[in-house]
């Protein structure tokens, strides 16, 4: 008489990670009216997965390479909200173009992905703001949990 029989699955990587992610909470994308899942930025060394905090579509679109969907409501300001002197000095930067701008999550993790915690910050008052709160050493043991709304 046979033993039980084993079913053995063989999954290409690609089908691996799609698993992987549907298992997971894939957080959505922080722009008002945009459902899709955030798009994934790269893995650091220490092995924590890095997530933007908006899908890709409307990543491209922050910058300026495509057009953002006609009903999204985009998070991400045209000016640093830093001049009105929020870091302790009023930010004099021109901006020129979108890409010079980057969210920041205010309260320094990463993870805690919801529209409260994002600012609009150009590039110098973003690092500024980040080596001064140390924001590098709150994100370094993290886990890939995202918190969304």
């Amino acid at each position: 008489m046979a033993g039980p029989v084993k079913t053995i699955m063989v999954l290409t990587h690609q089908q691996t990670l799609v698993g992987a992610l549907m298992l997971e909470q894939t957080p959505i994308c922080i722009n008002r009216n945009c459902d899709r899942a955030v798009c994934y930025s790269h893995t650091h060394k220490n092995g924590t997965k890095r997530w933007r905090p908006v899908c890709g579509r409307c990543h491209l679109a922050s910058y300026g390479a495509k057009p953002y969907d006609p009903f999204i409501i985009p998070v991400k300001k045209a000016y640093c909200e830093n001049i009105d002197g929020r870091l302790g000095y009023r930010c004099s930067a021109t901006i020129p173009y979108p890409g010079a701008l980057e969210l920041d999550h205010i309260d320094g993790d990463r993870c805690n992905n919801i529209e409260a915690n994002i600012q609009t910050l150009c590039k110098v008052c973003h690092s500024y703001k980040s080596h001064k709160n140390k924001d590098f050493c709150k994100n370094k043991n993290a886990k890939d949990t995202i918190h969304s709304i």
